[in-house]
């Protein structure tokens, strides 16, 4: 990957890095505040980077959206939405961030329209004149807004039903289908295992592909240990090409004119002829890798023409293979390798005419065997040289000695192992005398060559891989750790396909038959409803794990995440065998003659039955003849005879027709091509339907005048909602803060190390730029970023980004990728049941952004299948943005805003502060600004229910810029949802119902007037009483911060103990004051206080009187309960003695004494 990134600015325009971003961000903002006639020398200042302020709304759906509606209401109260310059939103707080974000635009469209004098200019949508009651009854009216009419004959409730099961059964029939054309290729591959394999042609085959994969393992290793060899470079291909034409030559002379047998005719006269064309034809293929470097030019340009691969990647130009081709080229070669060699030890088992027909111990096999394969042995032995030479760390002698000798070993292991594979074969091959009578019309052989097939390839990797292990043993410290790193990944990538390989095969061959035992078994209902229970439990965990909060680690949520992990491993396998069973179904009704396999056939007809007479005499009575009619059953199979359904299975494998099997996947492949196609992974998710339901109640809502809504009579939606996302600065300036909308650019299939843990960076959609400045970066450590494209064209100028399709991706909280929540085996359940509500946007790394979905969606439903979503595809995975940040406030950070607000509705019954950890680590990681906030005043004390304070202010310390000039520090202003007892009489009374408010689970979207109407309370008082506490007026937001970071400063865990110190010091006073001699203290202990003035004992008694004061203040929690009744005793006496000249005298001589938040409330209400 290249680090220019100019060279990528130059072909595409429109693309820019996060820098050009920001100042054009910066322009905007600037004249903002001169529409607004901010005067730039009042605490604005003319660069606005230096004094941003900044409002986030933090995830947590309807409840964290109705709780920032208070919020905001408060701030519009006290004049202070005015100050905000950008508005930053994730998840549910993007609804009442769209909500506020359309209102500020319409508003003033509608003030710059010429309207009569019936409809006269409105006030500025941010002034605290401005009129929201007809907006915000609309939001109460659709608080329920997923479905108003919640009920069960409302059209609205079934129509959720309704549209998750259509864009379900595409989604699940497009899925369905490409699994069954997986497992329908075994049985056309089978046909090639039955191939003959006495020719040289397949032989031929093995070994070419042998030596590609050999020769590429071997140049890697090389590199590892010589990166600078001369040959690794694509400049010296000529050279190769000549050294490998040499070697072909040799090799085809001596073959033609010195060979005078067939070289893969076991029992040759001549192994040293032999082995001296299997060097020149390993050596040969070595020597060709610069070439293939050179032919891998023009398909490299192909591919980028395509957009397959990234802008500015240039093609390989030394041989050092990344993951993907050490796949196409090593590991893939290998797979065929497996199979071919299979292919020949099959047929030679099988022939009459082969040695190995005779051997029926391990010994012969072991003994013997060899004389079988020399022209493949040698093969595999000079290679195996090749690789141990290429594996030493220098080549000085006693290295050369090794990389001599140990190949030996390792090679006596690989003959070992093939012995033992031969050994497996010969028990597996049918008896003809044994199996005649019993199998009667079944293939005598079906048993043995799918057993063969399933297993025999597999087998060879394995014993390859364990003759490496040997060879790697071997080779011990003369190879280093590198090389042998180099072998654990590729062992790793060999494993992942074999075993994908085993499990596709296994099902498609054993599945059915296991379904069958199962069925005529009487199992299959049992397990047949633990699949479904399984499955819909794993589904409702996996939904829950993405959506639940920082609730409690209690058995139900342990339970669910066990649930989340095992049952999409059920499922799938229920799924793999039901699909394999279907099939088998599908290919016995339809050949010719039919295949029956039904109950009756295989085991008998256990109903019938006969009648018999049993007389019996009764000897009492011998006149009297007693007759019964006794049921006599036909005796059922035992249940452990299962040979008539096994016979029926390999039979109905074996003697199917084969053009079934090809007519069903060519079938197959174009359906699901067609359903790929036509069938948009975007539009048909469950994002639509989110979309269109948030649009209606939060878009809705800023059409509230009498017959602006025009909605469809029938569906109740109205299209005109919605505004496009860049029309908030549609005529070139900004009409209300500027918004940014948070989402998660999921990454779980991504190299880089630094998303272990997160599976995701962040991605914005603003009025001006989509992107990320996620910087990508390749094994060289060279970095990327994705960048930036205008919104306007962003997915095309019809399709840009609308607001409410921002805010819907925003909140995509059921997505099976899901940034850190990310897991394989949920996200498979997800998908196929199609819990998604995320949407793939173009990559603006890659594409010019002018399509706004795949053409195909297949690759791309594949990736959130297997939840391996990465930076490096034409479009990129992107969902609520509380799978990255949940707090909204890190783009805030980025933007290093002066003062930021957070507005937290997270789910968080603990009050476990999980969000904010998560945003102080990352500022921390990833921007080097560290925040300091204590919250521990927030968290209620021992067994108490309330929270002393519901509100902090922090600093936020930028450190230096690049250029290392120091950035002043930032204020953060947290506003958290949490009650302190001191709440309204209808919060009160909701709670005393509604144990978990103010953190009810986010899950339930479904609000009445009481859950809206106190969320929305309970966000209105918090920052009423947070705001009111100090003077407001002109004053700079910095300094409103600065002046509540003091009054908000934590109480000491303490408190009582510093009372009691209190009265001590009290008691100290009492005596200074009654002890004349003392009187040299006084102005060493009470400067700058004189002795005099006031006079000594009543400068003491007022020290007392304002140490109780503060006492008080502290035990009372004046702070939040001045006003209240009980208090006004308390506040008149207060008043009174602060009134007080002498008093007063001595407040000003020992102010500094107390603590900073008594001194701002003794300042604010004294």
């Amino acid at each position: 990957m290249n680090d220019n990134t100019a060279t990528k600015t130059n072909e595409s325009t429109n693309w820019k890095e996060w820098e050009a971003v920001k100042q054009e961000e910066f322009a905007y903002i600037s004249a903002y505040r001169h529409n607004r006639r901010f005067p730039d020398n009042n605490g604005i200042g003319n660069k606005p980077e230096e004094d941003l302020v900044g409002l986030a709304f933090s995830g947590g759906g309807i409840r964290s959206a109705t709780f920032g509606l208070g919020v905001l209401e408060a701030l519009k109260k006290f004049d202070l939405l005015k100050e905000i310059d950008y508005l930053s939103t994730v998840s549910g707080g993007g609804y009442i961030g769209a909500w506020l974000s359309a209102n500020c635009r319409r508003a003033a469209e509608h003030n710059e329209k010429p309207w009569d004098n019936n409809q006269p200019p409105e006030h500025d949508w941010l002034r605290p004149s401005a009129n929201w009651k007809a907006s915000i009854d609309h939001l109460r009216r659709y608080s329920n807004y997923l479905s108003p009419n919640l009920s069960l004959l409302s059209a609205d409730t079934w129509s959720i039903g309704t549209i998750w099961l259509r864009n379900t059964l595409l989604v699940q029939l497009m899925v369905i289908l490409t699994i069954a054309v997986l497992l329908l290729l075994p049985r056309p591959l089978f046909d090639a295992f039955e191939m003959r394999s006495d020719g040289s042609a397949i032989h031929w085959v093995t070994i070419f592909l042998y030596i590609l994969a050999v020769v590429g393992i071997a140049g890697n290793l090389l590199r590892l240990n010589r990166p600078k060899s001369w040959f690794l470079s694509i400049d010296n291909w000529l050279p190769g090409v000549a050294v490998a034409l040499i070697c072909l030559l040799v090799a085809w002379g001596i073959g033609a004119y010195v060979v005078d047998f067939h070289l893969f005719a076991p029992d040759i006269v001549n192994p040293y002829i032999v082995g001296i064309i299997a060097i020149l034809l390993v050596i040969a293929g070595f020597f060709l890798q610069p070439v293939a470097l050179q032919l891998l030019k023009p398909i490299w340009w192909v591919l980028q023409s395509l957009k397959f691969i990234r802008r500015g990647d240039n093609a390989p130009k030394a041989i050092n293979y990344t993951q993907f081709w050490v796949q196409m080229v090593v590991v893939l070669p290998m797979m065929a390798v497996g199979f071919l060699v299979a292919v020949i030890l099959r047929g030679q088992i099988l022939c009459n005419a082969c040695e190995f027909a005779k051997y029926d111990t391990f010994g012969l096999f072991f003994t013997h065997a060899w004389n079988q394969w020399p022209f493949s042995l040698s093969i595999v032995f000079v290679s195996l040289w090749l690789l141990a030479f290429c594996s030493v760390r220098t080549f000085r002698k006693y290295d050369l000695f090794i990389a001599l000798v140990a190949p030996l070993p390792a090679m006596v292991v690989l003959h070992a192992l093939l012995s033992v594979i031969m050994f497996l074969l010969h028990g597996w091959k049918p008896n003809m005398e044994v199996l005649a009578g019993k199998v009667g019309q079944t293939d005598i052989f079906a048993f043995f060559e799918w057993h063969a097939f399933v297993w025999i390839p597999p087998l060879i990797l394995f014993a390859f891989s364990l003759t490496v292990v040997m060879l790697i043993g071997m080779l011990g410290r003369q190879s280093n750790e590198d090389v042998r790193e180099w072998w654990s990944r590729f062992a790793a990538w060999l494993a992942i396909y074999g075993f994908g390989w085993m499990v596709i095969v296994a099902v498609a061959v054993y599945g059915p038959l296991w379904s069958a035992m199962l069925y005529y078994g009487e199992y299959w209902k049992e397990l047949g409803t633990g699949w479904i229970g399984t499955t819909l439990a794993g589904l409702f965990a996996g939904k829950s794990a993405a959506i639940g909060g920082t609730d409690s680690k209690g058995i139900s949520t342990k339970l669910k995440e066990v649930v989340a992990k095992v049952a999409p491993f059920v499922f799938i396998a229920g799924l793999l065998i039901a699909v394999s069973m279907v099939l088998h179904l599908v290919i016995a009704k339809n050949s010719v003659p039919t295949f029956d396999i039904s109950q009756t056939t295989l085991l008998g007809n256990t109903e019938q039955s006969d009648k018999q007479l049993d007389l019996q005499i009764d000897a009492k009575f011998d006149v009297k003849i007693n007759v019964s009619a006794v049921q006599a059953s036909i005796p059922k199979p035992a249940s452990e005879d299962t040979t008539p359904i096994e016979n029926a299975h390999w039979k109905l494998l074996t003697d199917a027709n084969s053009n079934i099997f090809w007519f069903m996947i060519a079938g197959f492949i174009v359906c699901v091509l067609l359903l790929a196609w036509r069938v948009d992974i975007n539009e048909f998710s469950l994002n639509a339907f989110y979309r269109s339901r948030l649009g209606r109640c939060y878009l809705g809502a800023t059409r509230f005048k009498a017959g602006e809504r025009n909605p469809h009579l029938f569906t109740g939606f109205d299209d005109a909602d919605d505004i496009k996302m860049a029309a908030l600065i549609g005529d070139g300036r900004l009409h209300g803060p500027f918004h940014i909308v948070n989402c998660a650019l999921n990454l779980g299939g991504s190299r880089d190390l630094a998303l272990h843990t997160r599976h995701s960076a962040i991605f914005t959609l603003t009025p001006l730029y989509c992107g990320s400045s996620y910087k990508i970066r390749n094994q060289k450590g060279n970095t990327e970023q994705i960048g930036y494209m205008p919104t306007s064209a962003f997915g095309g100028v019809e399709d840009q980004p609308t607001l409410g399709q921002a805010i819907a991706i925003s909140g995509a909280a059921a997505s099976p990728n899901m940034g850190y929540h990310t897991s394989a085996p949920v996200s498979f359940l997800m998908t196929l049941f199609n819990a998604r509500l995320g949407w793939w946007f173009p990559n603006t790394g890659i594409s010019d952004c002018q399509q706004p979905s795949p053409t195909f969606s297949l690759w791309y439903l594949l990736k959130e299948l297997f939840g391996t979503a990465n930076e490096n595809s034409n479009y990129l995975a992107i969902s609520d943005g509380g799978h990255f940040e949940n707090l909204a406030a890190y783009e805030l950070v980025k933007r290093r805003c002066k003062v930021i607000i957070i507005s937290d509705g997270e789910c968080d019954p603990k009050l476990q502060f999980e969000g904010l950890g998560i945003l102080i680590r990352m500022c921390q990681v990833d921007l080097k600004a560290t925040i300091e906030i204590d919250v521990r005043s927030i968290h209620p004390e021992d067994q108490s229910a309330w929270s002393r304070s519901r509100c902090a202010v922090g600093k936020i310390r930028y450190g230096k810029d690049e250029n290392g000039k120091a950035i002043p520090d930032g204020w953060l202003i947290y506003i958290k949802a949490s009650m302190n007892g001191q709440e309204d009489t209808a919060v009160m009374q909701y709670k005393a119902t509604h144990p978990n408010f103010p953190h009810e689970s986010t899950s339930d979207q479904f609000y009445g007037e009481d859950q809206f109407e106190s969320y929305r309370s309970l966000g209105r008082d918090i920052t009423a009483k947070l705001f009111g506490k100090i003077p407001i007026g002109n004053r700079s937001m910095d300094k409103i911060a600065e002046d509540l970071n003091t009054i908000f400063s934590p109480a000491l865990p303490n408190q009582a103990q510093f009372t009691q110190h209190a009265d001590r010091l009290m008691e100290i006073w009492d005596k200074l004051s009654k002890n004349e001699s003392l009187i040299p203290l006084d102005k060493e202990l009470c400067p700058p206080w004189d002795g005099n003035n006031p006079a000594r004992s009543i400068f003491y008694l007022c020290s007392e009187m304002i140490q109780l004061m503060e006492n008080v203040y502290l035990d009372l929690n004046l702070e939040d309960t001045w006003e209240h009744e009980d208090n006004k005793g308390w506040k008149e006496l207060f008043k009174q003695w602060a009134k007080s000249p002498n008093l007063q005298a001595t407040w000003e001589h020992t102010k500094s004494k107390y603590g900073e938040r008594f001194q701002s409330f003794w300042k604010r209400n004294l």
